[in-house]
């Protein structure tokens, strides 16, 4: 009978849905940098004797910041795997042949169109 649980085995079925952890750590910069900011803004507003303008100030900075962050981190990380995809890599085009022999002439079947 065993007491402690086979932790490897239970890791290694669910490690699909496990999260990695360089995803966790983009997701808690988003939370903490905001947080950080608005901490800012409150110290700021509590040293000059203001109303929250500061608060409000930091707040939609820290949003932006961070924000972009995950834009410019999200751009880079799709750039880099597109790099060999077949739709990224520039191919030369070849135009469709064409024969000057050929006339395009209007070829009417015999007694189409006449009046007679």
């Amino acid at each position: 009978m065993k007491i402690i649980p086979d932790v490897s085995s239970f890791v290694e079925k669910n490690k699909k849905r496990n999260a990695d952890p360089k995803y966790s750590m983009h997701s808690l910069e988003l939370v903490i940098t905001v947080v950080l900011f608005v901490l800012i803004g409150r110290v700021v507003d509590s040293r000059l004797d203001s109303s929250p303008l500061f608060t409000l100030i930091f707040t939609i900075v820290g949003i932006a910041g961070s924000f972009l962050s995950a834009y410019y981190r999200y751009m880079k990380t799709s750039q880099v795997l597109d790099e060999n995809k077949v739709w990224s890599t520039d191919k030369e085009r070849i135009p469709a042949p064409f024969i000057e022999d050929d006339k395009d002439e209007l070829v009417v079947p015999q007694g189409y169109g006449s009046n007679d």
